[in-house]
């Protein structure tokens, strides 16, 4: 079951303790709809959906047996579709390694298992590795693109802000590519290359930088060298950034519009995004208020909007159901109040603090599925009685939580 559910920030609304997921028989549309209508049933937590986040498989978007399209016509409303980023934003590494590498008709794409079963062989010293040419016009976009990856990624490395391993590793191989750095104290080495399944959606940008970098040791034909070199460019210029900046609900929308406009600068515009400039910001409430709010919703599968030759800023994309995220919420003429004033001022309106916390807040990735699935594969042969095997799920789960071993498998010792 891979659609989740995002529950009104309510304060008064408290997460159930016991979750209870249940296991269904096939994983259609119906089914999960189903199984995720008795939980929030069980919960009791069904009025107060407001959102529903999934991966991009067609038994969840399906426009007419879609789990996502059967919850909202159960629910009777219209509801935030949030499409997991990461999902998204797999398509276009892939799209990419189709265009430079090729398709294939192997379920593993035969350099990355080439590379896989070389490793052990390999030179893996850190030193005089081919990395990142940088090009002599300091004015150019490679140029300044790559200045902003690489200060952005020693920023977060520093303040070690990422919660999973893998998210380091490549923030890691991006800032050494790029000729960076890593804090004081922390060494760079090239961990062993892992799964290349499908549901880790890194392993294409993690496999290709480790594969550049090493590329005067690991056996590469002239056509490979180019197309390794060419797709390791767009990871660290277009991709790793984007990726790993998509998970956070409030730049989301920005972010995915700076990586459809390929190269080009825009400004940080989004409305809850406080890094965004405050003309940016009032500019769009200014264009939502033109556009009367409306009493209700049609709950449908969202239509993507067209444009041709051009590409569209934020601003472009403000229409009359750029009011459901505040229908959802309830909220009244008083509680939005702050979008009169300049966006300077937001901030000291509890209403506009309240609002900008929920989305912060929002899951725009459904990596925690994924996480539940890996889980479920592990331990389900473990014990045959499901309510036994509920319970020792949440076990695992809560010692997970509580047992931090920092990607260290000796520290179990």
């Amino acid at each position: 079951m891979r659609v989740a559910i995002l529950v009104s920030g309510k304060p008064h609304l408290e997460a159930p303790k016991l979750l209870g997921v249940p296991i269904i028989s096939d994983s259609t549309g119906l089914s999960q709809k189903n199984a995720v209508v008795n939980l929030l049933s069980t919960w009791e937590v069904t009025d107060n959906v407001i959102g529903l986040f999934f991966d991009t498989t067609a038994s969840n978007t399906g426009i007419h047996r879609g789990c996502a399209t059967l919850l909202e016509q159960q629910l009777g409303r219209a509801v935030l579709w949030l499409a997991c980023r990461h999902h998204v934003y797999e398509l276009h590494i892939k799209h990419v390694w189709s265009a430079v590498i090729g398709d294939s008709n192997s379920p593993i794409e035969p350099l990355l298992k080439r590379f896989q079963q070389e490793w052990e062989n390999l030179d893996r010293d850190t030193h005089n590795l081919c990395l990142f040419e940088w090009p002599d016009d300091e004015e150019s976009f490679s140029y300044q693109q790559g200045r902003k990856v690489l200060d952005w990624g020693q920023s977060h490395l520093a303040s070690q802000s990422f919660p999973r391993e893998d998210y380091r590793e490549l923030i890691e191989l991006t800032v050494i590519f790029l000729g960076g750095t890593l804090p004081a104290g922390r060494n760079f080495q090239f961990r062993k290359p892992g799964a290349h399944r499908r549901a880790r959606f890194m392993h294409i940008a993690i496999y290709a930088l480790k594969m550049q970098m090493l590329s005067e040791r690991f056996q590469l034909d002239q056509n490979e060298l180019s197309q390794i070199k060419t797709i390791s460019d767009y990871i660290v210029l277009s991709h790793s950034m984007a990726f790993l900046r998509s998970r956070l609900a409030s730049c989301a929308p920005t972010v995915d519009l700076q990586f459809i406009g390929g190269m080009c600068q825009y400004l940080e515009e989004a409305i809850l995004d406080g890094r965004n400039s405050h003309f940016w910001r009032t500019m769009m409430i200014n264009k939502l208020k033109k556009n009367p709010r409306p009493t209700s919703f049609v709950s449908a599968k969202p239509k993507m909007p067209q444009f041709e030759n051009t590409i569209p800023t934020l601003i472009d994309l403000i229409g009359q159901r750029s009011w459901l995220i505040f229908h959802l919420q309830r909220c009244t003429s008083k509680e939005i109040e702050w979008m009169q004033f300049e966006s300077s001022n937001w901030e000291k309106f509890e209403d506009y603090r309240f609002l900008r916390d929920i989305i912060n807040g929002m899951k725009v990735v459904n990596d925690s599925a994924e996480r539940g699935v890996k889980l479920i594969t592990d331990f389900r042969n473990v014990v045959h009685n499901e309510e036994q095997q509920q319970f020792l799920l949440q076990v695992v789960e809560n010692h997970r939580q509580e047992v931090s071993l920092n990607g260290r498998k000796q520290q179990l010792g």
